[in-house]
């Protein structure tokens, strides 16, 4: 977990409900077949027969039900099914490289404020070609879409920017989804919640608010309604909400950008929705996950924590290990990482996996290339989100409540690669 977003969510006092927990058996392999059967009788061979053909059919009809609905209504939604069976691996133990200049020279070149005190990522398109963020420029706070060539457009100024700001957002096509949240900039503590989820027509910046929770307290002191965050992904913004903020349960709302038609797709947790390498998950405390897959190549396993640029894919195996698949390659590589007690897999580009450990320093990252199994220390900025070759993070210009971060943007694809 970056070094931002632990003082974010110290800030806001996320809850427990933002890590997503998946229980053992997702990840367990089946164990390989009996090299032979035993053929006793005609009987024993038909009856296995008949047991072979129904589990072949209750696998087909699970396969169909996972599939993702089209984008123009909300998808069907089904709880996580275990990963399948992991293809036979190549393991790579990683080695300590020095990070190339270019790379030092790339951070710097790419690192920028657009003109504000503090500007913060907040997602990128699944090309890679857009980046959402919001600048704070000390009595102003808006909302901007970067584009590949570092120009920022307007698309939301934040009301009363003293009180309010945005915390999450999403961009996707033509349209953006944003919380407003209360943000003030003196307060020592708040309710982390969402006042507003809105949703920008980046054609036109017209606004729809799709939902909203403003600050009711009731006569304990609690918040009543409740909304933490919501996420736009390929045409359907979802967002959480609970009856009140201690309350154990929650609502999944999914509005269709396609049909205008809210409906409501899970009931649990509490929730909170995130886009991740797999498509769009949100999780409950009791460690039950519910997701809208993408779909996947036949080497990628529907694993917790998988992480995707949209084309080379992540996900964690072990304390100390990390699978990497791209286009091209018959099977994973297995990274591991010797002297980690647990690695905290954060982004893939390309064959870059950035992730981070209990002894990487403050403000860093730890990146491996996963084709030699170099490792090299990131220092001073950490990738928050990659896509389409693109990885995006922050880099600290300052104290955090002073002057706050600045937005750095990598292009994979034009730096050199990591050798022991």
């Amino acid at each position: 977990m970056s070094e931002l977003e632990d003082r974010l969510r110290t800030m806001l006092r996320e809850r427990a409900g933002d890590v997503t927990e998946v229980p053992a058996h997702v990840l367990a392999v089946p164990s390989a077949r009996p090299s032979g059967i035993r053929r006793t009788a005609w009987l024993v061979a038909a009856a296995v027969a008949v047991v072979l053909a129904l589990a072949a059919a209750v696998v087909a009809v699970s396969g169909n039900r996972h599939r993702s609905a089209p984008a123009t209504r909300p998808p069907t939604v089904h709880p996580s099914s275990p990963a399948h069976p992991t293809p036979t691996t190549v393991t790579t133990v990683a080695c300590a490289a020095a990070l190339p200049a270019k790379w030092r020279t790339a951070v710097q070149s790419g690192t920028s404020r657009f003109g504000a005190e503090s500007v913060m990522p907040l997602g990128i398109s699944e090309d890679g070609h857009q980046v959402i963020a919001t600048r704070d420029f000390g009595a102003a706070r808006d909302v901007v879409v970067i584009d590949a060539s570092g120009h920022a457009r307007r698309i939301y100024s934040v009301p009363q920017p003293d009180t309010y700001q945005v915390i999450h957002a999403s961009i996707d096509g033509n349209y953006a989804a944003l919380d407003l949240s209360r943000y003030p900039r003196s307060a020592a503590s708040i309710i982390p919640s969402a006042q507003k989820v809105l949703l920008v027509d980046l054609r036109d910046l017209k606004v729809t608010v799709l939902a909203a929770a403003p600050i009711v307290i009731n006569r304990s002191g609690e918040q009543r309604r409740t909304i933490d965050g919501s996420v736009l992904w390929r045409g359907t913004v979802y967002w959480d909400v609970r009856a009140h903020y201690t309350a154990q349960v929650a609502d999944i709302d999914a509005y269709s950008i396609a049909t205008g038609h809210t409906s409501l797709i899970a009931h649990g947790g509490p929730f909170f929705p995130r886009v991740v390498g797999g498509g769009v998950t949100w999780s409950s405390y009791d460690a039950n996950t519910v997701s809208v897959w993408r779909t996947l190549p036949p080497q990628v396993p529907r694993a917790p924590g998988l992480q995707s640029d949209g084309t080379s894919y992540a996900w964690p195996i072990g304390r100390d290990r990390i699978a990497w698949w791209a286009p091209g390659r018959r099977n994973p590589v297995v990274l591991r990482i010797p002297d980690v007690p647990e690695v905290q897999l954060e982004w893939v580009a390309g064959p870059y996996v950035f992730f981070g450990s209990d002894r990487v320093p403050v403000q860093a990252t730890r990146v491996i290339d996963a084709r030699s199994g170099a490792t090299a220390l990131l220092r001073g900025s950490t990738p928050l989100m990659a896509a389409g070759g693109s990885v995006v993070g922050y880099v600290f210009t300052g104290s955090f409540k002073e002057s706050g971060t600045a937005l750095v943007r990598l292009d994979t694809s034009q730096l050199p690669g990591l050798h022991c």
